[in-house]
């Protein structure tokens, strides 16, 4: 806590400091917005059994705040949620949701990003790939992340990237303590571009995990990748390495392959992106480690010039990497539909489908289907010189 704080004060003094001196030419665009939403879930307990259905009603006011001058841009924003239940309203809650964002270029080469986000939400959800581990399902939670970058081009084709960040978790409601714990990373990236198709990568990541009340671990990621352009609308991605974790007090250790691969294309009027994923990751709730294998695809067309459909899908498998019969599947897919009423107004109309199997205990499968119809509007305003 007492390292957040530090980063924290840092990040403001920092950002104080810039705001004045970004020169003569800035702008600031305060908005203000509204949302309401009408969301029909058919699992609100994410249960295998005595399903419960019910109908939750979301008011979301918001402000958000932007600077932008020659060399800085700022960006803070907050938006709280009112939730009510139609049929259960002992889990009415309000949910907040502050974020904050700073880019400083400080010279051509030296370039610095920080990023900040707080999460307080009292919805029953699984957030097993949230985070790096998985998570009892039907959890209040309260996230708090913070990260930054500085990035320095040390010639025109070569780039390195030093980063780190902090992330403090904490869960209650039907969840144990072992879903309270801190993380910390840091991070070196080089980057080098061997063509105008084609960047190769180098990168090393160590994280530690500081759980409440079970044994710590740490992480270690070695990957190499490379992005080639196939063509002026089209870019495919590796990247891959190994990864080692370890816990402090058993020693109990795993090392296997992490990594993946992306296919992305761009058409006049859509985009198309499909990925794989595989990492090792600490399991807070066995002191084990996970692995886990991804597959998603994400479609989206501009039907018209107010009209924007979306699609898309995942399949995951979390495994245990001791081999301990520990599978678990999820499968999920979701389409989705918005439409500009106004250069202020938008009307989006949703769909998703989650499918949970556990293979170590049925009781903790579930089925949901959620279907919501969203109205936003924003009103803002550009000042400066």
């Amino acid at each position: 806590m007492k390292i957040r704080r530090i980063l924290l004060a840092a990040i403001f003094t920092v950002t104080g400091m810039l705001l004045p001196a970004a020169g003569f030419s800035y702008e600031f665009s305060p908005t203000l917005s509204i949302g309401l939403t009408g969301k029909y879930s058919d699992n609100i307990y994410l249960t295998n059994s005595d399903r419960k259905s019910d109908f939750i009603t979301t008011i979301s006011p918001g402000i958000d705040l932007s600077y932008k001058s020659m060399k800085t841009e700022v960006l803070l924003g907050y938006h709280p949620g009112f939730n009510y239940y139609a049929s259960h309203s002992d889990k009415n809650y309000v949910s907040h949701a502050l974020n904050f964002g700073a880019l400083v270029k400080f010279s051509e080469r030296l370039t610095l990003s920080v990023r900040d986000s707080f999460i307080k939400s009292e919805e029953n959800q699984d957030i097993r790939t949230v985070y790096e581990g998985s998570l009892n399902q039907n959890v209040k939670r309260q996230i708090n992340s913070l990260s930054g970058e500085l990035g320095y081009k040390i010639s025109p084709r070569l780039t390195s990237t030093l980063s780190g960040g902090y992330s403090d978790t904490k869960t209650s409601g039907s969840a144990s303590e072992t879903g309270n714990f801190e993380s910390y990373f840091g991070g070196l990236s080089l980057s080098y571009m061997l063509s105008e198709r084609t960047s190769v990568s180098a990168n090393y990541k160590h994280t530690v995990f500081d759980y409440t009340s079970n044994d710590d671990s740490s992480s270690d990621a070695y990957t190499l990748g490379i992005s080639y352009k196939l063509s002026e609308t089209m870019t495919m991605a590796l990247n891959g390495g190994i990864s080692r974790t370890e816990y402090d007090d058993s020693g109990k250790s795993s090392t296997g392959f992490t990594g993946g691969a992306s296919l992305t294309k761009r058409f006049e009027r859509s985009n198309f992106v499909l990925a794989y994923n595989q990492g090792i990751m600490p399991n807070i709730e066995n002191n084990d480690t996970t692995k886990t294998s991804t597959f998603s695809l994400k479609y989206s067309r501009r039907m018209t010039e107010l009209l924007t459909a979306g699609a898309n899908a995942f399949y995951a498998v979390h495994k245990s990497a001791s081999g301990n019969n520990t599978d678990t599947r999820e499968a999920g897919a979701g389409v989705s539909f918005s439409y500009m009423l106004s250069k202020a107004a938008s009307l989006v109309l949703g769909y998703s489908y989650i499918k949970h199997d556990d293979k170590l205990t049925d009781m903790n499968d579930y089925r949901n289907h959620i279907a919501m119809l969203t109205f936003r509007y924003a009103y803002g305003m550009k000042m400066g010189n």
